[in-house]
């Protein structure tokens, strides 16, 4: 049974959701910005991002709140990252990358992480990626 946090904030509204099975909606917490908009008849790209800024963690504290769930029980975080207004987007997927690391670093199973440069071939002008490592007792995961 998968527990899943989502988290929205592509345009004007901030919102957070928590989903069991992919199906069933067991929280639901938007947040609009109408009001701060209203005056200027349209979304304000900048106003958008502070607002973002402020309402983001109340609102998953909300959403966890209303499932009497803490984060280290959710299996995984979705987030929303295009398309949408850019700086409201990253402050929706900064919350989720941090809010993904504090749950992972913050587990007694977590063993190591580590970055390592590979190339495919010997040659130093080919092209390189680097190949990160996240392992832990329960599952191992490469990026």
């Amino acid at each position: 049974m998968a527990t899943i946090l989502g988290i929205e904030s592509t345009c004007d509204e901030t919102a957070a959701a928590v989903v069991i099975d992919g199906r069933r909606v067991v929280s639901n917490i938007v947040t609009t910005q109408i009001a701060l908009h209203e005056k200027y008849r349209g979304v304000v790209p900048e106003i958008a991002s502070r607002a973002h800024v402020e309402n983001i963690l109340p609102v998953i504290r909300q959403a966890l709140d209303d499932t009497s769930l803490t984060l280290d029980r959710v299996d995984a975080i979705a987030v929303a990252y295009r398309p949408g207004l850019i700086g409201s987007l990253l402050i929706g997927v900064t919350a989720a990358k941090t809010l993904a690391w504090a749950t992972i670093t913050s587990m007694r199973t977590f063993t190591a992480c580590c970055s390592i440069p590979i190339s495919p071939s010997p040659c130093p002008q080919s092209d390189w990626f680097a190949a990160a490592a996240i392992l832990r007792s329960t599952e191992s995961t490469i990026y």
